[in-house]
């Protein structure tokens, strides 16, 4: 037997399926309760396991009536779901339950369900291509950051401090005639320094150092004036004047490596200047046209987005709008944004987030329908790589990640990501591209 199961709808993409079990379909699993606690259940005057069921039915009969709605619910629920033929993608409530032996079980489950529109003309889509072109110049200044990469810091003597050179200073720090650490303990390090190492121009841990020792020869002494900020970490210091002495033990300065250098050329796998250009030019290519694909895909979901407007599942438009603050709030965080400064955004963030999250949203449900109409499918082979990508990322084991991403029952939505993926290149490469 099956419950009676009513559907109706109760607004876009939401529906609310009314459920009701007859009293002879739940008895057997009300008596399977009522049979437990008859086995461990405590009824004064009797022995365990030996009261009369009508007596543990009155004596545990609000539990009894829990325990079964806990066990009919969910089995019914999917029941229900099966034959209306429904799979929700997200359920907002259960309510309205009600439930007497006599009587049987009823219950309202309210859900979003997918939601459902005509696709658009998703095939030999117009764009507007920009050609790509990589010149000698772009190339030349590309080799000349990989020279600055490998530079290695080599000690020079004969002239003065310059910009960019590492330092190496002995120093002494005082406030008030004082020892720093005297009037600020958690800044006990700047008393006194010996063979401190210091980038010209770089973070400074004493403020004003760099141009402190700007021009200063190797063996020179210079006294310094400083003021703390008044953000400075170090409280007891903000905004307080403090006097230096600094001496310049050594300068080494940032020295690339020649282009035709052996152990340089060895780093890139080119045997000639020439052939490490060439290959440049190769990549940098390669990057500049996977860079205008990405415009071409993000133009051409917006296209797919403008002519197709249908409504969307409030709770899933929800979760993404969660999830786009969550992650704005953490990169606002990792490029050091103080929380005083996220929550002075906070309507701006959330703002945007909504806006967003919308078109994030029905973007998804237009691609995995066109991944449908096109049998486009996410490999087991192709999930492997997407997980081995991400350890790569997160620098963890595939293996950890994996668990962690079945843990959270992740799989599915890879799957489907990688499905969205395929049907956004399947449109690039049916749309016709003009330059």
């Amino acid at each position: 037997m099956k419950p009676e199961v009513h559907i109706e709808d109760a607004g876009p993409c939401r529906k609310v399926m009314h459920v009701r079990a007859p009293t002879e379909q739940v008895a057997p699993d009300y008596d399977d309760v009522v049979r437990a606690y008859r086995r461990a259940g405590r009824v004064p005057g009797f022995r365990q396991g030996k009261a009369p069921a009508a007596v543990v039915e009155r004596h545990y009969g609000r539990q009894i009536a829990e325990d079964a709605k806990e066990r009919l619910v969910p089995r019914l629920y999917r029941e229900a779901l099966e034959e209306a033929g429904i799979t929700p993608v997200a359920i907002v409530e259960v309510k309205h339950v009600s439930f007497a032996k006599a009587t049987g079980l009823s219950f309202d489950v309210v859900m979003d369900v997918a939601p459902e529109f005509k696709l658009p003309r998703y095939k030999k889509l117009s764009l507007k291509g920009e050609k790509v072109t990589v010149s000698d110049e772009d190339v030349e200044q590309t080799l000349e950051q990989l020279r600055e990469r490998e530079a290695k810091y080599e000690d020079v003597t004969g002239r003065p401090v310059r910009d960019g050179d590492l330092t190496r200073l002995d120093f002494t720090g005082r406030v008030d005639g004082k020892a720093v650490g005297d009037v600020e303990p958690a800044a006990a390090a700047l008393s006194e320094g010996r063979d401190f190492w210091h980038r010209v121009g770089g973070d400074e841990a004493i403020p004003g150092l760099s141009e402190g020792v700007k021009g200063a020869s190797e063996g020179e002494t210079r006294d310094l004036s400083s003021r703390f900020p008044d953000d400075s970490p170090y409280t007891g210091l903000r905004g307080r004047e403090a006097e230096f002495r600094v001496t310049v033990r050594g300068i080494r300065e940032r020295v690339p490596p020649a282009v035709d250098a052996a152990d340089f050329l060895k780093t890139f796998d080119a045997e000639t200047p020439e052939a490490l250009r060439e290959r440049i030019r190769k990549d940098v290519t390669a990057y500049r046209e996977e860079g205008e694909r990405d415009r071409l895909r993000g133009e051409l979901s917006r296209r797919l987005i403008e002519q197709c407007a249908f409504d969307l599942p409030q709770s899933v438009v929800e979760q993404e709008t969660r999830l786009m603050v969550r992650e704005t709030v953490q990169r606002m965080a990792m490029q050091g944004g103080t929380r005083e400064q996220i929550e002075q955004q906070q309507d701006a963030i959330y703002n945007r987030a909504v806006e967003s999250s919308r078109d994030r949203v029905a973007l998804r449900y237009i691609l995995s329908r066109i991944a449908d109409a096109e049998h486009l499918d996410a490999e087991d082979a192709e999930v492997e790589q997407r997980i081995e990508a991400m350890a790569r990322a997160h620098r963890t084991p595939p293996e950890r990640l994996r668990a962690e991403i079945e843990k959270r029952n992740g799989i599915e939505g890879l799957k489907s990501d990688i499905r969205g993926e395929k049907a956004l290149n399947f449109v690039l490469e049916h749309a016709k591209i003009k330059t």
